[in-house]
């Protein structure tokens, strides 16, 4: 991630949280993670999973993908989608008019597929961030991550970069995920966490079931709150909702076949 990524295009937001929130997110949605998800609906926990529909029903490094009624299941059972390119496109290799066009056919499928269901927050494929992109797709989404620079989203914060933290068995270990939500606690912030394929013999850039599920023990035994990351977002909206810095969340241009006025959206 380069320099004028971090620094340039941002949408601030102070963050002070009484209790720490904490939010698991899936890439790409190997259908192994649909394991994840039922682990955080039997703890009372819900979770954000971004897709790029041209996926759908693919094999790859991380398995099989999701497959049409696997999204519909998920949003039934109160997880998140998120928006994730259709294409699975690289911005650094992407023009942002190609890049936004292709984010435009994700979320337009999305709506399509799920019967009117709106994407509200993205996260860049690959984890790459270029400043073009960032600027040009900005305005479809409340938040935007990638997967480089880790760490606490507590004080000044950028929603249209927020910080992520891998779940990788090859990378992590619980003591580090243990700190984390420690620092968290102390600095009254908003950890995510994001990983991909769950099984038994991950890829490098997944976790087992036993280390999802003791990652899970370890926030569930701490005084965090696990919410997605659009309820992180509407809560950040409902405990500012007269302050000069209060968040401006709402989406400034929906995409083609939208119909705005059930999504308290401007079109300006």
């Amino acid at each position: 991630m380069n320099w004028l990524s971090c620094h340039l295009y941002k949408k601030i937001v102070r963050i002070r949280l009484k209790i720490p929130l904490i939010s698991f997110t899936f890439d790409d949605f190997p259908r192994s993670a649909l394991r994840a998800a039922r682990i955080l609906k039997e703890h009372g926990c819900r979770g954000t999973f971004y897709i790029s529909l041209g996926l759908m029903g693919k094999y790859g490094e991380l398995g099989e993908f999701f497959h049409a009624k696997d999204i519909k299941n998920l949003v039934d059972d109160g997880h998140e989608l998120g928006g994730h390119t259709f294409s699975h496109l690289d911005c650094l290799e992407t023009s942002p008019e190609e890049y936004r066009k292709d984010v435009h056919k994700n979320i337009n499928g999305i709506y399509r597929e799920l019967e009117g269901y709106i994407v509200r927050n993205f996260s860049f494929p690959w984890g790459h961030v270029s400043p073009g992109c960032k600027k040009t797709i900005s305005r479809y989404f409340r938040s935007m991550r990638g997967t480089q620079g880790g760490g606490i989203n507590a004080g000044m914060v950028d929603l249209n970069l927020l910080r992520t933290n891998s779940l990788y068995n090859r990378t992590n270990t619980i003591s580090e995920i243990r700190d984390l939500i420690r620092v968290n606690l102390e600095e009254g912030g908003w950890l995510i966490f994001y990983t991909h394929d769950i099984r038994e013999n991950p890829s490098p850039f997944g976790c087992t079931p036993g280390f999802f599920q003791s990652v899970l023990n370890a926030t569930l035994a701490s005084p965090s709150q696990i919410l997605t990351v659009n309820q992180v977002l509407e809560l950040l909206l409902s405990e500012a909702p007269n302050k000069p810095n209060k968040p401006n969340l709402k989406i400034k241009s929906a995409p083609t076949g939208f119909d705005t006025k059930y999504l308290g959206m401007s079109k300006e």
